[in-house]
Parts: C-alpha cells; structure tokens; sequence
C-alpha cells in the first residue's frame, strides 16, 4: 500500500507496490503538469490517491468538473 502525499489516504499503486508489468489506475489519468503536482505537494517522491490525483487534474483543466 501507499500513502497519498495530499491526504495521507492508503491506497494501491500498481508501480510503487512492485507489481512488475502492470499499469497502475494513474496511467489512466492526463499528464499532469509537474508544476501542477509541485503545487499540490507533490515532489515526484511518492504518489497522490485517486481522489486527489483527480482533483488536482480537474484543476489543471484536463478532466471535466
């Protein structure tokens, strides 16, 4: 399990998790901006939950509201 950098909420990251060859949800989510992440919170050390990884894209602009 992970812990969201933002929240703090666990969660399951298919990469950081050591699941060799499997895409993880987030590789389904835009390219976010890294100055988008930085601002968050982000520092490309670990990985956002679900919920605020697509907050922060929706912010970005790149999911609907």
């Amino acid at each position: 399990m992970s812990d969201c950098v933002k929240c703090g909420k666990s969660f399951h990251c298919a990469m950081a998790d050591g699941e060799n060859g499997q895409a993880c949800w987030c590789t389904a989510v835009p390219v976010i901006p890294a100055s988008a992440l930085a601002a968050a919170g982000g520092d490309g050390s670990a990985c956002f939950c679900p919920d605020c990884l697509q907050a922060i894209a929706r912010g970005a602009g790149l999911l609907p509201p």
